[in-house]
């Protein structure tokens, strides 16, 4: 077995983390030759395809079955590797499907195996229990009133919820433990889409156990993130269930998040049960100790 990855010194997410990680384990458990490159380019000689930082991708030979994980947020030539075999022994497991155009696929003329996957939060070295734990002693009623919202995506729905002082100032930019602390003396974090659906942010959130306010997921992720239970989902009302137009945003889905605030911000109860439902997810999904193993048995490897 031949497994690829493309390593970059200089980066610090977690999926680079994982997918390191992961050829440690398959080197060890199939004696798999490893090729990475530190930050440089790595190719997949089999196939000919330049491997981004964001894949990870196995071949076997001897069975003739190519596997590979992508998170990228737009679609990659992998896929017409892929769809070009279409090998039952192979398998994708892909994050960002509507990015990847699947709602245009004809899946059912697929014979290779498509997956689904969740995300991780953004680096890998911190514990999120801690800061579970530190905002585990703090009382809602004490909690600041404000959306969390301390990021931006580049476009509009930020701006307006700044101006009308339901999100603080973004700047300046803090360094991940002290944007943590932060976070966890809010009721609520606002999570909007960047460049995909779902974020980094979502997942920092959950783990740290601040509840997730957000429009309801129009993507499947595995295991499933479901609505007013790992999170508050805002009423979409007649708003398309679609993530290409949720990343634009617009006044009335600024106007829904806020409807949607108002309506949970006093209910302590219910944050309580969303903040341990999400915590509890990304203890058994997205920690150190679950998560190398989940996507492996994703692999089948």
């Amino acid at each position: 077995m031949n497994v690829y990855l493309t390593y970059k010194n200089g980066t610090d997410w977690t999926i680079n983390d994982l997918m390191l990680e992961m050829t440690h384990i398959l080197k060890d458990k199939y004696n798999a030759n490893i090729f990475y490159n530190k930050d440089q380019q790595q190719k997949v000689k089999e196939f000919d395809y330049i491997l981004p930082d964001c894949e990870i991708v196995t071949y076997d030979k001897n069975i003739d079955s190519l596997k590979a994980i992508s998170y990228s947020e737009n679609r990659t030539k992998l896929w017409n590797i892929f769809v070009t075999r279409n090998n039952p022994n192979d398998i994708l497991v892909v994050l960002h499907q509507d990015q990847w155009g699947f709602r245009t696929i004809k899946l059912d003329n697929l014979n290779f195996t498509l997956k689904r996957t969740t995300f991780y939060s953004y680096i890998p070295s911190l514990n999120m229990r801690y800061f579970y734990n530190k905002r585990r002693t703090l009382d809602y009623e004490n909690m600041n009133s404000k959306l969390f919202f301390r990021c931006t995506t580049g476009r509009g729905d930020e701006q307006a919820l700044k101006d009308l002082s339901i999100i603080d100032e973004q700047y300046p930019l803090l360094p991940m433990h002290e944007y943590l602390l932060e976070a966890i003396e809010y009721k609520v974090g606002l999570a909007m889409p960047g460049h995909a659906e779902l974020c980094h942010r979502d997942l920092d959130y959950m783990g740290i156990g601040l509840p997730v306010l957000r429009l309801e997921y129009a993507q499947e992720y595995s295991p499933n993130l479901i609505p007013n239970y790992h999170y508050i989902s805002v009423d979409r009302g007649n708003l398309p269930k679609d993530s290409h137009l949720d990343l634009h945003g617009g006044p009335e889905y600024v106007e829904k998040y806020i409807n949607r605030y108002n309506e949970v911000k006093d209910d302590y109860k219910f944050l309580d049960y969303i903040s341990k439902n999400a915590f509890d997810y990304y203890q058994k999904n997205c920690t150190p100790e679950n998560r190398v193993n989940l996507m492996l048995k994703k692999l089948e490897l």
